[in-house]
């Protein structure tokens, strides 16, 4: 025998020995599987696996995971089937029982040289198949203890609680003015959100905007709601909502419940609502209008409320390119703003502001010194006081208008007196000093709730005595209209400057087809439609559908800052419709994206030639300039039975 011989003949040994042993598994593998399907631990086992899975999903979804799991592993699934005959084959082999008892009694009985051939293959394959089965195991592993999930991406839109009041951007996954009696609707309309289940949510939301019809925030969660085709449109004619295209409009709000300032919030939701619901209706064929609620609740100085919901601002704007604009809230000074203007996008204001010009942000309110103006005006010329004493808040635009009124003074003399807001000390402190110095009267820019306790402090010092003082407050006395019972007296007689008045389009003769979202079918329809701006009559029906209440503010009449809210959307609602041309009004025709370049020229074309026609007037804006340009202001004196509009201070009505 050749040494070549011996080699060959060697590894013949080798490969035959193989072949023998996985015989010899293929035999003890059966045995234990028939154990195992005897006993019913391969059946336990599925049934635990698919269990796995219920107790995640329905029973519908739990048949589309299974289904789908075995479709991605078919060619897995396969082999191993296929395998498994082959191993039960290969057990009743007559030589695999044979020397199943022994490696050795099969090495030294079995006539190698007869074992045919193929066995050599069939070992080959057999390493192939315990690979795959090795690899299947850690699939299931994989699919029955899935890796944790990528965090999902920050989309700006969610919200937080920051100093016990709730802060951030809700688009209906969460409430912001929950001191309301419809707040357990509320509860359950956000319930159901987290849950994923939108028809109950709207079901609820629905619920709270019936329940308390003046609520503004849940009446646009609702329409917003139809936009992605969700509910009805009409809840009497039951009309379903169909899910159409939009451009959404961020709305920014001071929503606090530790504040005043809740009641500005809820203002400018009801106008920005009521130009919500107006613009969808008259372009039904066209993308509609979405909005968004950004609430700083307290944060009305600069803080990390403010910057928190800043940042949120900026990064929903990069995460949904439908948003083209922000409205409500935005004083000048803010750290708000500063953030803001790094978006690039139009912000129209709803408030004065201190600054001539800021950057990215115009305002659709008079400024400062009109409204010094016309206050200086009127103290001259229907007054007739000299000495007038300037009390005005030691921070925000408020303070700004004191020193605005002290240079539009002129002839007046004029003691500036600032003052802490809130401090019923020092408000005490103002009152003692306007009485021994023996002002005319009192020019003051503070919050209403101050001047009620200005009122109070006065009429303790000059009761019984001839000694009296005239008030004069500024465009914020306005919120007077939400004082408690016991306060109200204290505004009688109180006169004050102001944006907009409700009545005051009863008594002047402006062409209503100039006013925004005018439509000749609605106007013919209302008995005074032809006498009131489309917004003044669409108020009273959105906010008072059953007519419960007696021309009351809130419901049937709006107060300025609601007029304000609905002069800032409208006018970026209409730019919009104007920088989108024709598909405005028709979805399916092609619509390029806006950029913020294109819809910000669009605005500033509202100059004094071509205003644009707001209620609360004309409004229209110069290079250079965030306010508005000779914006009208109306001075206000409140009487026992309401507010009366008295004279236009200043401006182009």
């Amino acid at each position: 025998m050749t040494k070549y011989q011996d080699v060959k003949e060697q590894w013949q040994h080798i490969f035959k020995l193989m072949a023998i042993g996985f015989l010899w598994l293929c035999k003890w593998i059966w045995t234990i599987e028939i154990f195992l399907w005897k006993t019913g631990i391969i059946l336990a086992g599925f049934i635990a696996f698919v269990l796995g899975i219920v107790l995640q999903f329905t029973t519908w979804e739990t048949i589309l995971h299974v289904g789908n799991f075995l479709l991605e592993n078919k060619l897995v699934i396969i082999i191993i089937i296929l395998s498994d005959a082959l191993i039960g084959v290969l057990s009743k082999h007559p030589d695999a029982a044979k020397y199943a008892a022994s490696l050795r009694t099969v090495q030294s009985t079995f006539n190698w040289r007869r074992l045919p051939p193929r066995i050599l293959i069939v070992a080959l394959v057999a390493c192939l198949v315990l690979g795959l089965l090795g690899k299947v195991g850690l699939l299931m592993l994989q699919y029955t203890n899935p890796p944790a999930p990528a965090p999902p991406i920050d989309t700006g839109i969610h919200t937080q609680v920051i100093d016990g009041e709730r802060i951030g951007i809700s688009d209906g996954k969460d409430a912001f003015d929950t001191a309301r009696l419809n707040n357990i609707y509320k509860e359950d309309a956000i319930r159901e959100m987290s849950n994923g289940d939108t028809l109950k949510a709207n079901v609820y939301w629905t619920m709270a905007a019936n329940d308390d019809t003046a609520d503004a925030e849940v009446k646009i969660y609702v329409e917003n709601q139809c936009i992605l085709g969700i509910g009805k449109r009409d809840s009497v004619a039951g009309e379903n909502c169909i899910a159409r295209p939009h451009k959404t409009i961020l709305v920014v709000v001071p929503l606090s419940n530790k504040s005043d300032t809740i009641n500005i919030g809820r203002d400018i939701l009801q106008g920005a609502y009521i130009t919500q619901a107006e613009y969808n209706q008259l372009h039904q064929n066209g993308p509609q209008l979405y909005l968004l609620i950004a609430n700083i609740g307290e944060a009305t100085t600069n803080s990390d409320g403010q910057a928190q919901v800043a940042n949120q601002i900026m990064q929903a704007i990069k995460a949904d390119p439908t948003i083209v604009g922000i409205v409500g809230w935005l004083p000048g000074s803010s750290m708000l703003v500063q953030k803001l203007n790094h978006s690039s996008l139009p912000m129209i204001s709803t408030i004065p502001l201190e600054q001539p010009y800021i950057r990215g942000l115009l305002s659709v309110a008079h400024s400062l010194q009109d409204e010094a103006r016309a206050a200086t005006t009127y103290i001259t010329d229907r007054l007739h006081a000299t000495k007038i004493a300037v009390v005005y808040p030691t921070d925000g635009s408020d303070r700004g208008l004191g020193k605005d009124f002290i240079v539009e003074s002129g002839s007046l003399k004029t003691t500036p007196i600032p003052y802490s807001v809130g401090s019923e000390y020092n408000v005490q402190e103002v009152a003692n000093r306007v009485v021994d110095s023996d002002f005319d009267l009192i020019y003051f820019t503070g919050p209403f709730a101050d001047i009620a306790m200005l009122h109070t402090a006065l009429y303790g010092l000059t009761k019984g005595t001839s000694r009296s003082v005239q008030i004069m407050g500024s465009d914020i006395t306005y919120q007077w209209i939400h004082a408690s019972p016991n306060d109200i007296s204290n505004f009688t007689g109180l006169s004050f400057t102001a944006s907009a008045f409700p009545d005051e389009w009863s008594i002047r003769h402006t062409p209503i087809s100039t006013f925004p979202f005018y439509d000749p079918q609605t106007a013919a329809s209302q008995p005074d439609g032809f006498t009131k701006p489309p917004m003044v009559v669409d108020y009273k029906s959105a906010y008072d559908p059953l007519h419960l209440f007696n021309n009351d503010y809130v419901y049937d009449r709006a107060d300025s800052d609601v007029i304000l809210s609905y002069d800032a959307t409208s006018l970026l609602a209409t730019a919009l419709c104007q920088t989108q041309g024709s598909s405005c009004d028709d979805s399916a025709q092609k619509s390029h994206p806006i950029s913020a370049d294109q819809l910000g020229k669009t605005i500033q074309k509202f100059t004094p030639g071509h205003a644009f026609q707001g209620i609360s007037g004309q409004i229209a804006f110069l290079p250079g300039n965030s306010s508005a340009v000779n914006k009208a202001v109306l001075v206000l004196h409140i009487l026992g039975n309401g507010t009366h509009s008295i004279i236009i201070g200043a401006g182009k009505y």
